[in-house]
């Protein structure tokens, strides 16, 4: 019996490729959870390394859509970090 061996290019996957994964990964677990607040505390250490950030913000439209209010903040501020929050979020004279 002659066999002869079919060679199949494995290509590394890339950068953009894991970021989807990761990302379909998050999409999922908060899609299967009932309550939002409490999916958002489970993947919080994922959509950090993820986005490769320290700390994020989800904002909401309010149903007058005049408004947004901060939904979700996650990550570990630190001094600086709020110390330029502040900054930014006041209003200017």
């Amino acid at each position: 019996m002659n066999q002869t061996a079919e060679v199949i290019d494995v290509k590394e996957p890339e950068p953009q490729d894991e970021f989807v994964r990761g990302l379909a990964l998050i999409y999922q677990r908060l899609k299967q959870s009932k309550h939002l607040k409490k999916a958002m505390r489970e993947v919080e250490s994922s959509l950090l390394e993820l986005l490769g950030v320290r700390l994020f913000t989800i904002y909401q439209c309010v149903q007058n859509g005049k408004e947004v209010l901060a939904s979700f903040k996650g990550g570990t501020p630190t001094t600086t970090t709020l110390l330029k929050s502040v900054c930014l979020s006041a209003p200017l004279p």
